[in-house]
């Protein structure tokens, strides 16, 4: 019984995103736009190496803040930063 209404609600969620996608793929035709099959790879490359450098940046300042919150007068408790 379970199973029957586990494959009913997997089948309407795949019905559902074939008709969006269905929907955004018609809406770039009648636009005269291109449709993408594949993804560019570069493009998600960069985006990556770009959100990665970022991510670094970001720790780093944060652990300036929190030496700037542990600093008693001494360097007990402090972290290094890499430069």
């Amino acid at each position: 019984m379970i199973y029957l209404l586990i494959n009913n609600i997997v089948s309407a969620m795949l019905i559902f995103l074939a008709y969006k996608v269905g929907l955004i793929n018609g809406q770039k035709i009648s636009n005269n736009q291109k449709i993408e099959l594949v993804p560019d790879i570069e493009k998600i490359k960069e985006e990556k190496r770009v959100k990665k450098e970022q991510e670094e940046v970001i720790n780093k300042y944060n652990t300036i803040l929190s030496n700037i919150d542990a600093y008693d007068g001494t360097a007990d408790g402090q972290k290094d930063i890499e430069i």
